[in-house]
């Protein structure tokens, strides 16, 4: 593990990655906060970094984020992995818990809930 725990947050929105940074730079301390805008970045930075802890959405382009799910699975030191999406439906939540999300958000719903939940795992 690295020093600072690393938090990846993948999303192809730039707007809403600025918005998840300054609510977790508000509320977390400690931490380096990366951004992927797509599966080959995000890909890039888990060889690169040893994240503790990954945020990403379902869309994004090229592959999607339950792709993504299958690669952070498979790394040596798997990171704890959350979804945080508009694309709710249940067809989506139970894929994603199948690939081993450790937990799915509404991002629409649950945007604030993301920090007290990134504290909780990241501190125990």
């Amino acid at each position: 593990m690295e020093k600072h725990q690393v938090i990846l947050l993948v999303d192809d929105n730039q707007d809403f990655l600025d918005r998840m940074i300054i609510l977790l730079e508000e509320q977390i301390t400690g931490r380096i906060l990366l951004t992927a805008h797509n599966f080959d970045e995000a890909a890039f930075l888990l060889e690169q970094k040893t994240p503790a802890l990954i945020i990403l959405d379902i869309g994004l382009p090229g592959k999607n984020g339950l792709e993504l799910l299958k690669l952070i699975n498979r790394q040596p030191h798997r990171p704890v992995s959350i979804i945080l999406t508009n694309h709710t439906e249940h067809f989506y939540r139970e894929q994603s818990m199948a690939l081993g999300a450790d937990h799915f958000l509404d991002k629409s719903e649950d945007f604030a809930l993301v920090p007290k939940l990134v504290n909780s795992l990241l501190n125990n």
